[in-house]
This record gives structure tokens, C-alpha cells and sequence, in this order.
């Protein structure tokens, strides 16, 4: 599910990992990047080509408030 209110990352891809608190995606896959790591989602590893850094959420999303 993928939310569509309020602010999206300029990425490419499809997105395969959301933040727990805010629902916003945080890990893409793009088809014919290199996979940089896996992610545990529930029902197994879910690869990813990008993952926001600290600084790049802070950028997308705002300043850490909690």
C-alpha cells in the first residue's frame, strides 16, 4: 500500500518498505540496479536498490520531532 497523502520521495522504483510510525516509504527496488541489502517484511526478505539515509528522511520528511 503505498500512501499518497502529504509528502513522496523523488525516487525510482517501486517501493517495498514503509516507516512503522509514518507510513512512508523508505526502501525501493528498481528493476536492473544493483540489490543493496534485504529487508525481513513479515513474510520473508523483501530486497531493496536504495534506502533512505538519515539525512535524506530529514530532507524528504522533515526534522526528527519524537
Amino acid at each position: 500500500m503505498v500512501n499518497d497523502d502529504g509528502p513522496q520521495p523523488h525516487r525510482e522504483g517501486r517501493p517495498v518498505a514503509w516507516d512503522g510510525y509514518c507510513g512512508e516509504p523508505v526502501a525501493w527496488l528498481t528493476v536492473g540496479e544493483p540489490v543493496l541489502g534485504t529487508l525481513y517484511g513479515g513474510s520473508g526478505p523483501i530486497a531493496y536498490t536504495h534506502l533512505l539515509t538519515v539525512e535524506e528522511a530529514v530532507e524528504v520528511y522533515g526534522p526528527i520531532s519524537e
